[in-house]
This record gives structure tokens, C-alpha cells and sequence, in this order.
């Protein structure tokens, strides 16, 4: 999953271009910062579910899965990218003001922006598998 969002949002990025760039700004072409960001979501997600499965084992089980617990799972996600997303400003772009607040809040924002597009297809794809693998069950 990790290596899916992060082809994702490299192409979403690079393809989409969903945000209007400075390109003066950039420290690199475009093409290498859309793969940042894409490595920086998948890395993030990667690092974020093995914490939550070394933490919290029990709650990765079928059997207590709802909906609203995997869309509180990719919020808390996407805040988490959101805020790496601001520290990685100050290696894709020379801007002396990258750490204020209001490039914090745009971060975020854009990261749950786009991130909501990924999250309801991930959840609503996890939702049809498990209700697919249980009616084989039973």
C-alpha cells in the first residue's frame, strides 16, 4: 500500500499539478520534487501502520473494523504527511519564510485536499474487500 501511495501521489502531483507553484523557488525540477513528495506520503504511511501494528496489534483485526476507524486512521495520517510536508519545504523550495505559520496551515491543508481523494477510495476499497471476504466465510 505504502509503494501504491507513493506512485499515486508522485503522478497525481507531476500529472494534476493541484497547487499553484513558484517555480523561481524550487531547488529542483518539478519532476524530483513530485517524487519527494510521493516517497515523503508513502514513507510516512509506511512508518505511521508499523508503529500502529507494533502499538496496537489487536486493532488491525477484521472483526473490529468500522469505517469510522479507518477514516480516524487516515486523518491522523494525513496530518502526519501534512506536517512533513512543512518540514520538507526547506529542502524543495528557497524561501526564506518556508517556517511560518501560514506555510504550516497551507501544508496541511493541501496535503488533507488531496489526501480526502485518496482516503475515500482506500476505505472504500478496504470496505467492499472485507465485505466480500466475509460473505465468502459465511
Amino acid at each position: 500500500m505504502a509503494a501504491i501511495l507513493t506512485v499515486a501521489v508522485f503522478l497525481f502531483n507531476y500529472i494534476i499539478e493541484p497547487f499553484s507553484y513558484n517555480f523561481d523557488e524550487n531547488r529542483f525540477s518539478f519532476v524530483v520534487i513530485s517524487l519527494l513528495n510521493g516517497l515523503l506520503a508513502g514513507g510516512v504511511f509506511l512508518v505511521f501502520i508499523l508503529l500502529l501494528k507494533i502499538t496496537i496489534p489487536h486493532s488491525f483485526r477484521e472483526q473490529i473494523w468500522t469505517v469510522g476507524k479507518e477514516l480516524g486512521l487516515w486523518l491522523s495520517l494525513l496530518f502526519l504527511i501534512g506536517i512533513a510536508n512543512f518540514f520538507l519545504r526547506e529542502l524543495i523550495y528557497d524561501n526564506p519564510n518556508n517556517f511560518s505559520v501560514d506555510y504550516f496551515i497551507t501544508e496541511v491543508v493541501n496535503t488533507y485536499i488531496v489526501g480526502f481523494l485518496f482516503a475515500v477510495v482506500a476505505v472504500m476499497a478496504n470496505y467492499i474487500h472485507l465485505l466480500r471476504s466475509s460473505r465468502i466465510k459465511s
